[in-house]
């Protein structure tokens, strides 16, 4: 197996095992823990800082990330990151972490990447309430006819 082909996988792996500890401790109401998970895998797996979505926009921080598969990990993280702060009961929060995480995964599509079914259902959902922008109506439209 070719060697970007087995850190893939190796990747694929590792946010199978975080998202489903993740779970758990949403489930169980532990938000400061499962938050601290997420960005301990952000670093881990993505070599980015997740609170620095909090302050610069996402096709910045895209830019510097430029792999695609870094992007969509980090998106799908993002994610989950809104679904702890929708559980905490705060909306707003909850909707800003989904836009990041949706125009991360945009991003991902503008590299030649792909974005897995919630970050793409989310970023269709966005699009139909928000104008996502010029940029990325190329990727919105990839997302459309797939």
């Amino acid at each position: 197996m070719p060697v970007r082909q087995d850190y893939i996988l190796r990747l694929i792996e590792e946010m199978v095992r975080v998202l489903a500890a993740v779970l758990g401790l949403r489930k169980q109401g532990r938000h400061d823990e499962a938050i601290a998970a997420i960005e301990s895998a952000s670093s881990s797996l993505a070599g980015i800082d997740l609170r620095l979505f909090e302050a610069i926009d996402p096709g910045v921080l895209a830019a510097q990330m430029g792999d695609a598969v870094r992007m969509r990990i980090v998106a799908r993280l993002l994610l989950e990151r809104a679904e702890v702060e929708r559980d905490r009961g705060n909306g707003e929060a909850s909707a800003a972490w989904r836009g990041r995480a949706v125009r991360l995964g945009l991003e991902a599509i503008l590299a030649g990447g792909a974005v897995d079914k919630e970050v793409r259902a989310e970023a269709l959902a966005l699009a139909a309430r928000d104008d996502l922008g010029a940029r990325y109506r190329a990727a919105l439209d990839q997302l459309a006819t797939a």
